[in-house]
């Protein structure tokens, strides 16, 4: 996938001549014997090519489209080059492939965060917003007018337990004890209003 052509030469002075080229899907391939001039793009692995060495894959730009091109040297029974195994991959192909491996990548790290966002704020949810309000509600609902109320009020205060380990907990100390003080203070100072 991605291989735009396949092909072999054979690799002269006077340029490309073809061995094998097989018509592709949109072109037309050449007939073997034909020779195909060099383009620019090869002229500084040209000499490595007419001695039958390895090259390092070469991009060009030509008339067949943005293409990188790898040429496998191809041995004959005692070890000389006798012409170039050839594949061209399209550039624009492989341009388009680490598109899209990069929006997958970017969709990946979005979903992830997104999930990890989620998690946290469920976490300080339960950890911090729920007690908080909880807190809250049970401080609302304090009634100062009978004992029975004050009591019941601090009971349901007490009965909260909330426990996270941290700054949350301390406040919730402090109130539950702020609480208890105020229901202790009030029923001294009705106790001392009735002894007066």
């Amino acid at each position: 996938e991605g291989v735009s052509y396949v092909y072999v030469y054979r690799i002269l002075p006077d340029g490309f001549h073809v061995v094998f080229d097989p018509d592709t899907m949109t072109e037309a391939g050449s007939d073997p014997g034909d020779i195909v001039a060099f383009d620019e793009d090869f002229k500084s692995s040209l000499a490595d090519l007419l001695n039958g060495r390895p090259v390092e894959p070469i991009t060009s730009n030509a008339s067949w489209g943005w293409l990188i091109s790898i040429y496998t040297p191809v041995e004959d029974s005692s070890g000389r080059v006798v012409c170039y195994a050839c594949a061209d991959i399209s550039m624009d192909k492989l341009l388009n492939d680490q598109y899209v491996f990069f929006t997958k990548v970017f969709s990946l790290f979005v979903t992830f965060t997104a999930i990890v966002l989620a998690f946290f704020l469920l976490l300080a949810d339960a950890r911090l917003i729920l007690p908080i309000n909880t807190m809250a509600m049970a401080s609302s609902r304090f009634a100062f007018d009978s004992e029975s109320k004050r009591n019941a009020a601090l009971e349901y205060l007490r009965s909260l337990g909330i426990h996270t380990g941290d700054e949350i907990e301390n406040l919730y100390g402090a109130i539950a004890k702020t609480t208890e003080d105020s229901v202790r203070y009030i029923d001294e100072a009705q106790q001392k209003s009735e002894n007066i």
